[in-house]
């Protein structure tokens, strides 16, 4: 393979530089897909953490969106799924106190009612209302009520997947 000029004079071998355009053009369609780890700044930290990335990290700006990965996740049924997703509360529940206290609400996703289960032992409780629009990353699991987000917190243990809720620019983890 031949040799390209670099900066400063000095010289790489051009497979280097395949290597770079081709590494570029990887990130940039998982970009487009979602799934591109951009919060944790590589593609795809964890094959959890990598899934559903249609919401914005919690530094980020700007509104996201009702989150495909999570709606295909309730369509087929899915479990243990890491998503990012937008939704409108549409019900405030009474917190759930047996064993990890958890602040329960409702949101719509898609017209599908999907509970939230944010546990409070280890999260600051969200100040919410009714109709208010919260961004939130957390494992989504079915059950035959349509299924629940929780995880919505950080991992006390240091792992990898962690989550969080967004409500009105404060990220409550």
């Amino acid at each position: 393979m031949g040799v390209i000029a670099g900066r400063r004079g000095g010289r790489r071998p051009a497979w280097q530089l395949a290597l770079v355009v081709v590494a570029g053009l990887v990130y940039g369609l998982l970009l487009l897909r979602g799934e591109a780890d951009v919060d944790r700044g590589g593609v795809g930290a964890s094959p959890a953490a990598s899934v559903g990335a249609e919401a914005q990290a919690p530094g980020a700006s700007g509104a996201a969106g009702v989150s495909s990965r999570l709606v295909e996740a309730i369509e087929r049924r899915q479990s243990e799924v890491w998503v990012e997703t937008a939704a409108e509360v549409t019900r405030l529940l009474r917190d759930d106190d047996r064993g990890s206290r958890h602040q329960r609400f409702l949101v719509d996703v898609a017209g599908n009612s999907v509970l939230v289960a944010h546990n409070i032992d280890l999260a600051e409780r969200v100040p919410l209302e009714q109709g208010d629009v919260v961004e939130i990353r957390g494992r989504f699991e079915w059950n035959d009520r349509g299924g629940v987000l929780h995880w919505t917190h950080h991992d006390p243990g240091g792992g990898p997947d962690e989550g969080w809720i967004r409500h009105r620019g404060r990220v409550y983890r």
